[in-house]
């Protein structure tokens, strides 16, 4: 794995070990073979998810070290941090830009000519963020995301 020691990768990896977890919950012998798929894609992001937001509560990070046993939080700026660094934010971008440009490209027949166009239109009015620069169509931005290439129409 190509990580670093820092906040954002111990998120991550914790993240991921919620989908082994899940993944490992339902692939078991003794469950049923018609029942060893997970429940859908969204419920797995938010299995992982959930297991990056245990990994942020104070408890946990004194436990493995990561702050010091005498370690006093301000719980209010832990919570507000929680809400707004992953969960929420990722609200839009999933269920905003990501859903609603796959429809567009998948159902709606969305030419290939537009994607860019349409992908930044969905950034600003789901996100509310501008491209950093012109972005034309000899771009595909969308391209650049791993659930478009690996998991077409995923959330």
């Amino acid at each position: 794995m190509s990580v670093e020691p820092n906040p954002s990768w111990f998120t991550t990896a914790h993240h991921e070990l919620g989908h082994v977890y899940y993944f490992t919950g339902y692939t078991r012998p003794e469950v049923p073979p018609l029942l060893r798929n997970g429940a859908n894609p969204a419920f797995h992001e938010s299995f992982g998810e959930l297991t990056a937001l245990a990994a942020a509560q104070v408890p946990y990070l004194k436990s493995v070290g990561v702050l010091p046993a005498d370690f006093k939080a301000d719980e209010t700026a832990f919570l507000l941090n929680n809400a707004l660094s992953r969960g929420i934010p990722f609200i839009y971008w999933s269920s905003g830009v990501m859903a609603h440009w796959e429809a567009d490209v998948y159902a709606k027949n969305l030419p290939a000519n537009e994607w860019n166009q349409r992908w930044w239109r969905y950034v600003g009015e789901f996100q509310g963020v501008e491209a950093p620069s012109e972005r034309g169509e000899e771009f595909c931005d969308p391209a650049t995301k791993t659930r478009i290439n690996d998991n077409p129409a995923f959330y």
